[in-house]
């Protein structure tokens, strides 16, 4: 996966303190000057906690042999971690001030500790497992920057196969490099001296032995570690409150915040607290939230003796999965639907002249969210003005302000979950379905539904190892990995299909076009009042410029060709609507005229109130999310 930069790396070291420091260049501790961290973009380091080290201990024990975890990971050792681009869940491991190496969730192998020199002369004296032993000829090559060729592999350990991670020793069995076995252990050895070709270790590190570069541990505890950062966090509270006042000051309407229950909303509400505000939350409970989150809003909110105003999507994902199918990354239908409808309801029911909403959104997260600013519209969400007091910054100033103020955290990222949300979102790493999946039953429902799913539709087994329902059109990266994959076409659900050509009509052009449904002419009626003053006669509809037949035709004409297709994009969206609302309440919320009603069967036109505006057409996800079918 490409390196990616959404903000500056902001990671620093205090050696004398043994801790990281975010962005300044004193220790607020002992005032000694800090050293920056080389890190891989986008450099979002987080804290890494107790569960997450005995994890990595058992990953290096499995790999390298027993103690070997400990050796790398002692106790009370402060480590972060940086999440990096890859395949799956993937992050950079930094204590001592330097990058000891990385773990990965690897699809096909599960997690892997991918260890840098530093890593490797730590583990040295404990090293039983995965290893090869070079031959004293090839030593100058690899550190000159060749890999270790078979012909130059003197012994390699029994277990090794094919893509492990292996560390070559010296002929004094010390770390010389480290890499990805290209073949197993008995191709590496065949005896005859003939046969051994080819490269055995892909080489990723190397350097010739040294001590490891070991820093005492002299502070331990994350808000102590957080005094050191002290200085800039302060003065990134202080800008932060600045801008809630001016954002306030501007609007003049009544205030919330929108809570997850996740590291960035918790600063996020400090933050308006300490702005000397008492703000509502407001907490959207998709229906696929994890108990222990939707407690912890309750706690929150508690504890801070602020109103909760919570809207739930209820069983409407689950509901609408067969209309949709499984959503994936390039196809959210289930945010907009589980989230920003019940966000919109949320809006329209208790700040009928609209409200602000602060909302922990930073650019590190996404490049979308790069791209945004600190105040926006949602679209989605009519009424709402979302702004970000943290938009800016890293997840480190984060941590560390929440360490700071002492508050309690969700204890899922205790387990290793990088972000809090919905249980099963496409946007999750395998790896993180791994940590979820040890600890909540419900996630079985997930996987009984994307089995089904698959053998109805004769997926391929990778459909469901690798995870790809989580995309409509795999990345390239994706596909390179697994390999070929060959691509299904799922059945179409509503598809319109055109004429090859439009006409001339009287007073400009006209075309046809028919649906693979036959249509209710009651409720098509009842939605034209969207976008025209509907007139119907047995078994057809009509507005002023377009006819809808009942079984499944349709004609649509304009003033030239321009005006045509627009008319034929509005009537198709109405049609969409019709056919399938999935009662979202998002066009409810955004009717100017209050002529919007939600049942049982979808949506319902007042006619006498409707200003046929169209401005509830759009955005809706019957007709964003009905369009595209291809899957893997």
């Amino acid at each position: 996966m490409g390196l990616v930069r959404f903000g500056p790396l902001v990671l620093r070291w205090c050696l004398s303190c043994n801790i990281p420091v975010v962005e300044q260049k004193e220790c607020s501790i002992c005032g000694a000057t800090t050293v920056e961290v080389p890190v891989t973009p986008p450099g979002d380091v987080k804290p890494g906690f107790t569960r997450e080290l005995r994890m990595f201990r058992q990953i290096l024990d499995r790999q390298f042999g027993k103690g070997c975890g400990t050796a790398l990971f002692p106790k009370n050792k402060v480590v972060v971690l940086n999440p990096v681009p890859s395949i799956d869940k993937m992050y950079e491991i930094i204590l001592d001030g330097q990058v000891v190496g990385a773990v990965r969730y690897d699809i096909k192998k599960g997690w892997q500790m991918l260890l840098r020199m530093e890593g490797a002369f730590r583990i040295a004296k404990f090293l039983t497992k995965n290893y090869v032993v070079a031959d004293e000829g090839a030593v100058a090559p690899i550190l000159n920057g060749s890999n270790l060729m078979a012909v130059g592999v003197v012994e390699a350990e029994e277990t090794i196969e094919e893509g492990d991670e292996v560390i070559v020793l010296d002929n004094l069995r010390r770390p010389l490099a480290v890499g990805v076995a290209k073949m197993d252990a008995q191709e590496m050895l065949k005896i005859t001296e003939g046969e051994k070709r080819g490269v055995a270790v892909k080489v990723r590190w190397k350097e010739g032995w040294r001590e490891p570069r070991i820093l005492k541990d002299t502070i331990t505890g994350w808000k102590r570690i957080a005094e050191g950062s002290r200085g800039v966090l302060a003065k990134r509270e202080e800008m932060a409150v600045n801008f809630i006042k001016s954002v306030v000051g501007k609007y003049n309407k009544p205030v919330a915040v929108s809570f997850s229950g996740g590291k960035d909303s918790m600063v996020t509400l400090l933050l308006v607290l300490k702005a000397g505000l008492k703000p509502k939350i407001l907490f959207v409970d998709t229906g696929l939230e994890l108990p222990e989150t939707v407690e912890y809003v309750k706690q929150t909110a508690g504890k801070f003796n602020l109103e909760l105003l919570v809207d739930t999507a209820g069983n409407s994902f689950w509901e609408n999965l067969e209309l949709f199918g499984p959503p994936g990354r390039d196809f959210r239908w289930c945010c907009k639907l589980c989230k920003l409808g019940p966000t919109a309801r949320l809006i329209a029911n208790n700040f009928p002249g609209g409200a602000v909403v602060f909302i922990g959104q930073r650019v590190y997260e996404s490049e979308q969210r790069a791209q945004k600013g600190s105040v926006w519209d949602n679209p989605w969400v009519p009424g709402q003005i979302g702004a970000s007091p943290v938009q800016y910054w890293n997840a480190l100033h984060i941590w560390l302000y929440i360490m700071l103020s002492g508050v309690e955290i969700n204890p899922w990222y205790a387990e290793g979950m990088e972000r809090i949300g919905c249980y099963l979102c496409p946007a999750s790493s395998i790896g993180d379905f791994y940590i979820i999946r040890k600890k909540f039953r419900e996630f079985e429902k997930w996987e009984k539904y994307l089995k089904d799913y698959a053998l109805r539709h004769n997926l391929p087994a990778e459909f469901l190892k690798y995870g790809l329902w989580r995309w409509r059109k795999l990345p390239p990266g994706i596909k390179e990995y697994i390999g070929g994959v060959e691509v299904r076409q799922v059945e179409k659900g509503i598809e319109l299909r055109l004429a090859d050509s439009y006409s001339p009509c009287v007073g400009g052009y006209r075309i046809e076009g028919v649906y693979n449904t036959k249509f209710e002419l009651a409720r098509i009626e009842n939605l034209l009042n969207i976008i025209g003053i509907p007139k119907c006669q047995e078994g057809m509809c009509e507005i002023d410029f377009a006819q809808v037949f009942a079984e499944g035709a349709i004609a649509v004409k304009g003033k030239d060709e321009q005006e045509m297709r627009g008319n034929l994009e509005k009537l198709h969206a109405v049609i969409m609507k019709a056919v399938s609302c999935v009662r979202c309440g998002i066009c409810a919320s955004r009717c100017p005229q209050g002529a919007i009603t939600v049942d049982e069967k979808g949506i319902k036109i007042d006619a006498g109130k409707c200003g046929h505006c169209g401005t509830c057409l759009q955005p809706c996800p019957a007709v964003v999310y009905r369009q595209d079918t291809e899957v893997w």
